[in-house]
């Protein structure tokens, strides 16, 4: 869908006296310009010759088409002629609060909208718009849950200093698990360590050593 915003009548719907009427079309146009682009939607602003002289300009701000017609040109003649020159006008909305201007861009099946509708639509849908993209990001920025640790494993190199750290790894490990699975050890009495033998010769000089004695 496209849409030719009749200028001056939108900027005369919001009229303040407390600025000038450049002032308050440029405010309108970057008004226009952020929220067309916000909902990317494909409009053209439409000022006439009434309040300008010179030939027609035609730029360009993001999605927002902003055309001043040459002199004596109206804005509605303009409108008009442009969707004489379309073949698809069911796709073609005209937005002005002009009743005659309204009618005459019926006449041609093009689609109409009053300025205040139109503000009014445009408003909530970014309203809405930028709701949902905040509700997005507080999504995206979510604290993601942290990997569980992995331990590395510890491979066999290709010479002895790289294969140091795999061996003694898993000597530490096969020892660990052989020192909790081995059952206790059971203290023993230490064996009397056994007497000397003697000779026939010793033998006998004790057992007349200890007749003596007695």
């Amino acid at each position: 869908m496209h849409y030719y915003i009749d200028g001056y009548n939108l900027l005369f719907r919001f009229l303040y006296s407390a600025k000038s009427l450049q002032e308050q079309r440029n405010a309108i146009i970057q008004d226009l310009v952020a929220k067309v682009t916000l909902l990317d939607l494909d409009a053209t602003l439409v000022f006439d010759s009434s309040y300008q002289s010179g030939e027609s300009t035609r730029s360009h701000k993001q999605h927002l088409e902003i055309i001043y017609t040459a002199e004596k040109e109206s804005a509605d003649d303009y409108i008009l002629n442009c969707l004489k020159s379309k073949r698809e006008r069911r796709q073609e909305t005209v937005i002005t609060s002009d009743q005659r201007l309204a009618w005459r861009a019926r006449r041609l099946n093009a689609k109409t909208e009053s300025i205040e509708d139109f503000i009014g639509w445009l408003n909530q849908r970014c309203k809405n718009k930028r709701k949902s993209e905040k509700q997005d990001q507080t999504i995206r920025i979510k604290k993601p849950i942290p990997p569980k640790e992995i331990k590395k494993e510890i491979r066999p190199g290709k010479t002895a200093e790289e294969s140091h750290d795999y061996y003694l790894s898993a000597f530490e490990k096969k020892f660990a698990e052989e020192e909790v699975q081995a059952p206790p050890k059971k203290k023993t009495r230490p064996k009397p360590e056994p007497e000397p033998k003697l000779s026939d010769m010793e033998r006998w000089q004790a057992i007349f050593e200890k007749n003596s004695q007695e």
